[in-house]
C-alpha cells in the first residue's frame, strides 16, 4: 500500500504521466521517459503537475483504475485473509531521495499499515524496485519480515529475505514477452533492475514480441 495515497484526492504521479503522454505524444525534455525515474519525488511531481496544468490534463478520480482505495477496503481485505504490505508513503523511488527522507518514507508506510490493520506489517516492496542494502535492511529493522525488489530471477530457500526477487508480468504483455522474461529469470542471473539496465529490458520486450508473432504464424 502507498499509504499517503489511500483515501486521498490526488492521483499517483504515473497516472498523470500516462495521461499527459497520451495527449502530447512526445514528452518535454524535462519529463522524458528515461529521465523521470531518476528524479527526486518532489521535483518529479512538481514537473508533472505543472505540465498538466499547462496542457489541461487531469485525472478522473471516479475512474476505478485511478481512484485510491480507502482504508476500509484495506481492512476488509485483511479480514478476508490477505497480507497487506507497505510500498512507501508517496511511491518515491527511494534511491533518488535523501537518506533521511527514504528512511522516513519506509518507516512511515510500515507503521501506517500496521496501525490501520491492527497487525504488524510484514512486507515492504520498493517502488520501482530500486533499493540499496542499507535501505532494505532498514525496512527489516522497522518490523517487516520480507523486502521485495524487482530483480527478475528465481529464489530458493537460501535467498535472503531482505531482498526477495520477483518477475514482473503485466496484463499488456503478450505471451512471447512473458515466456522470455521467465526464461531469462530461470538462468539465475540477476539483471539489476531498474538502474542501468533499461536497454536490457527493452531488448527483452522486443525479442518477446517477435517471438510471440512467430508463434502466431
Amino acid at each position: 500500500m502507498v499509504t499517503g495515497f489511500l483515501g486521498g484526492e490526488k492521483p499517483l504521479w504515473f497516472n498523470l504521466y500516462s495521461l499527459l503522454q497520451k495527449k502530447l505524444g512526445t514528452m518535454p525534455p524535462g519529463l522524458s521517459p528515461h529521465l523521470v525515474k531518476h528524479l527526486p519525488h518532489e521535483l518529479l511531481t512538481e514537473r508533472i503537475e505543472r505540465a498538466c496544468r499547462r496542457h489541461g490534463v487531469g485525472a478522473d478520480l471516479d475512474d476505478d483504475d485511478v481512484a485510491p482505495m480507502t482504508w476500509d477496503h484495506v481492512r476488509a481485505l485483511h479480514a478476508g485473509g490477505f497480507s497487506i504490505g507497505a510500498h512507501g508513503v508517496t511511491h518515491a523511488i527511494m534511491t533518488r531521495e535523501t537518506r533521511s527522507d527514504a528512511f522516513e518514507n519506509i518507516a512511515g508506510s510500515i507503521a501506517r499499515v500496521s496501525a490501520e490493520t491492527g497487525a504488524q506489517c510484514e512486507s515492504f516492496a520498493f517502488p520501482n524496485g530500486n533499493y540499496t542494502e542499507e535501505l532494505a535492511k532498514y525496512a527489516i529493522q522497522c518490523g517487516v519480515r520480507t523486502v521485495m525488489t524487482t530483480e527478475p530471477t528465481w529464489a530458493d530457500g537460501r535467498f535472503p529475505l531482505w531482498r526477495l526477487p520477483r518477475v514482473q508480468l503485466f496484463g499488456v504483455q503478450d505471451r512471447g514477452t512473458v515466456e522470455l522474461k521467465i526464461a531469462v529469470s530461470a538462468t539465475g542471473r540477476i539483471l539489476m533492475n531498474p538502474d542501468g539496465t533499461g536497454k536490457v529490458y527493452r531488448e527483452i520486450n522486443r525479442l518477446g514480441r517477435a517471438r510471440g508473432h512467430n508463434n502466431i504464424r
